[in-house]
């Protein structure tokens, strides 16, 4: 497009953070619900400036804010057309040539990633109903998370060969691209047998326990080595290693999604909604009903308060 029609064509990119943010507080004035606004930030955004975003929103009385900064992930939906993309190379294009900068760079990998001999890791402890859940995840030499196992504690037979399935399909989605939180929010809510706990905390099953601890496992390796401890360490017979679970399974306020979501941009149910588990006597879906758990076949008349 012609330099002289770009100034009327304005897209997100061009506009600078505080415009954004001024825009959303000018619209949210006529909004009744809940209303959240992508902010746009360069690449070359620091840390100052979406601190000082935040703190304008703050100022201005937004209800929400969303920021997003160019080519903070590999793949997103919309980017400035450049040679040698990561969508050339996937697809196998390439111009031939190479600038001093790219030809230094690390090769994307698209085959799977092999688990080194010898790795270093976290592993967490959570209780659920069937056990002590233990979820251990080892990274590459560089740090990247490439093998997870789950064990249960105390267990044999189908509990033990669930919790090895679970450990051994984790590691392939993860040698194969997939991220933590990828692979976390497609375990976290599944419910099965009778949930440890109660409230968002709760634990829904072996398979939850896992997801939640690649959850935390993810947040924790985002948090700076010389963070705070209390940020760093949570209750020991939960975790090792890790931070506070209701930091990473907490709600929001009502007018957005869980803090799971807000993180890392995945539609991750939040506990408390997934509190429909499986009746220990006939299998069919527990109710909660004035408080207490109840089977919905009307034939059982289980009931647990």
């Amino acid at each position: 497009m012609p330099e002289r029609w770009q100034a009327v064509f304005t897209v997100t990119r061009d506009i600078s953070p505080e415009w954004h943010v001024k825009m959303q507080a000018a619209f949210q004035k006529h909004v009744d619900n809940a209303i959240s606004k992508t902010i746009n930030f360069p690449h070359e955004a620091t840390v100052e400036e979406v601190r000082e975003a935040y703190l304008m929103v703050y100022r201005l009385g937004c209800k929400g804010i969303t920021i997003y900064r160019d080519g903070s992930r590999v793949k997103q939906i919309l980017e400035v057309k450049k040679e040698n993309s990561y969508y050339d190379q996937l697809s196998g294009k390439s111009s031939g040539k190479e600038s001093p900068e790219s030809s230094n760079m690390t090769p994307l990998v698209l085959g799977p990633v092999k688990a080194p001999t010898e790795a270093w890791g976290v592993r967490i402890k959570k209780k659920s109903d069937v056990g002590n859940v233990y979820t251990a995840v080892f990274n590459t030499d560089e740090g990247m998370p490439v093998e997870v196992f789950v064990t249960v504690g105390k267990s044999g037979g189908y509990v033990s060969g669930a919790a090895e399935v679970t450990g051994r399909l984790a590691s392939l989605a993860l040698k194969h691209g997939a991220s933590l939180e990828e692979v976390a929010s497609e375990l976290i809510g599944i419910a099965c047998g009778t949930p440890y706990g109660i409230g968002p905390t709760a634990i829904l099953s072996m398979f939850d326990a896992a997801g939640k601890a690649l959850l935390e496992t993810s947040l924790n390796r985002q948090l700076p080595f010389n963070a705070p401890e209390e940020e760093r360490s949570g209750n020991s017979e939960e975790k090792v290693d890790t931070i506070k679970t209701d930091a990473v399974v907490g709600n929001g306020n009502g007018n957005g999604h869980s803090g799971i979501s807000d993180v890392f941009g995945y539609a991750i149910s939040p506990t408390y909604q997934s509190m429909f588990a499986a009746c220990p006597d006939c299998g069919s879906t527990l109710m909660v009903i004035e408080g207490c758990k109840k089977c919905s076949n009307p034939a059982c008349g289980f009931s647990k308060c």
